[in-house]
């Protein structure tokens, strides 16, 4: 191990070159900056559009609507009138009259008039609005009575049931349930945000560092390689040793991607913050889902404890740069681009594996964290598990450290084999190696070209 370590220790030039190379191109600038533009005006502009379509379509707050002419030929006798006394600030002034038939209901209609046919098929009432000639209601006007009707028509059933109407305020009152523990008080139970949070949040970072491995992982291979075939693979096997490239290199990659991810996740947190305050800018009382949302990540952020947070993100980066490690192996054994398909085939089986294995095979159950402690110490898994199992305190700090320990041997190892293999394939020609030919030359520390 110490000689692994050892063999690290001249990276610096290599990370410095390639990250400077990287950030610099004109590819890597440009993806950067438009992503980045897209999301924030994207989200924001987005936001503001859904605001605009939500107060177009907000409820009435007065409406013309002065009679509805009741068609009802179903069985059972109820009371429309009822409707006037749910409590409604806009369709509580109604005169609701009884009409036998369509017809004679056009005939009565009037400018201020609709008219609401209920009809029952055998499996179903429905509750038809209609806008008669005569009428001088907007179309806006009808649609929200409709919604009116369909939201209180149950109680118009109740009433076809035999029930009294002095009785329907009764079958209204609200039930307030919870579930607490012996001794808890309702505000010491556990709060609806952390259990949200302890369900959504392990999927969230599961699918983040997974896609983030996927694309960035197969980046660092394909810089390896692309540094093997150059002229400038002689330089840098002269001035550092194999081990100390590919680290160097492998970092370098992954920090690029790591700047270009921070950078877009900012993006959508300006998106977000922009679009809140253009959204409470137009309608202060907006009642936008996803700035529910956000409110309920503010309250949320109290419950995480800064030390397992930090200690969280750390296990993320060195996880990342761990999985980054391995994808280096398949660079070093691949002599050209479409090799990287197959030398790169055990750094995604690994992945995936460690993927379904956390999410299917116990990392997860029912939406929360399982108890299966062992994967937070297998590194492969702990990268996908340990992070959310810190911030919703399924594992102490003291626990996070071992399995961030267990990552960072690992890495190293993997890195320090992957200088080993560039080493010894350096001028390999023909189809890329098997893993079994690599660990030979290996042990006879000769190559083949």
């Amino acid at each position: 191990m110490k000689s692994y370590i050892a063999a690290l220790k001249s990276w610096k030039k290599v990370f410095a070159f390639t990250l400077g190379r990287s950030v610099k191109s004109r590819g890597w600038l440009l993806a950067t900056i438009i992503i980045a533009l897209l999301i924030l005006i994207g989200i924001s502009s987005g936001m503001m559009i859904y605001e605009l379509v939500q107060k177009s379509r907000e409820a009435l707050t007065e409406t013309a609507i002065k009679e509805v002419l009741v068609v009802d030929g179903t069985p059972g006798a109820a009371d429309y009138n009822y409707f006037n006394l749910v409590g409604d600030s806009v369709f509580n002034n109604i005169k609701y009259t009884m009409i036998d038939g369509a017809e004679a209901a056009a005939e009565k209609a009037g400018a201020a008039s609709l008219i609401l046919d209920v009809s029952y098929d055998g499996t179903m009432y429905n509750a038809a609005v209609v806008r008669p000639d005569a009428s001088e209601i907007k179309k806006k006007d009808a649609k929200a009575f409709r919604d009116f009707v369909a939201s209180w028509f149950p109680y118009i059933l109740i009433q076809k049931s035999g029930v009294k109407l002095s009785s329907l305020p009764e079958l209204s009152v609200p039930v307030n349930s919870a579930v607490l523990a012996e001794g808890e008080g309702s505000d010491e139970g556990l709060s609806g945000v952390r259990s949200v949070m302890s369900a959504v949040l392990p999927y969230i970072i599961i699918l983040l560092i997974y896609n983030m491995v996927m694309i960035y992982g197969q980046s660092v291979a394909g810089s390896i390689l692309l540094e093997k075939n150059s002229k400038l693979m002689d330089f840098f096997l002269i001035s550092v040793r194999p081990e100390s490239m590919v680290f160097g290199k492998m970092l370098a990659v992954a920090l690029a991607g790591l700047l270009q991810l921070l950078a877009w996740i900012g993006a959508a947190a300006g998106g977000c913050a922009l679009g809140a305050a253009l959204v409470r800018a137009y309608n202060p009382g907006t009642g936008m889902p996803l700035l529910k949302f956000l409110d309920m990540l503010g309250e949320a952020s109290g419950m995480f404890s800064p030390v397992n947070a930090a200690l969280a993100l750390v296990v993320v980066v060195f996880g990342f740069l761990m999985y980054c490690s391995i994808s280096a192996i398949g660079g070093a054994m691949a002599s050209k681009q479409e090799d990287l398909g197959a030398t790169n085939a055990l750094f995604t089986l690994i992945l995936l594996a460690s993927f379904f294995i956390a999410v299917y095979g116990g990392g997860l159950s029912n939406g929360e964290v399982a108890p299966d402690k062992w994967l937070a110490y297998v590194p492969f898994t702990a990268v996908l598990v340990t992070p959310a199992r810190l911030l919703i305190g399924e594992l102490a700090p003291l626990q996070g450290l071992i399995s961030l320990a267990l990552i960072l041997v690992l890495m190293l190892l993997a890195a320090a084999f992957a200088g080993k293999v560039y080493k010894l394939t350096s001028f390999w020609r023909g189809n890329p190696p098997k893993l079994g030919a690599v660990v030979k030359m290996m042990r006879s520390g000769k190559g083949r070209a």
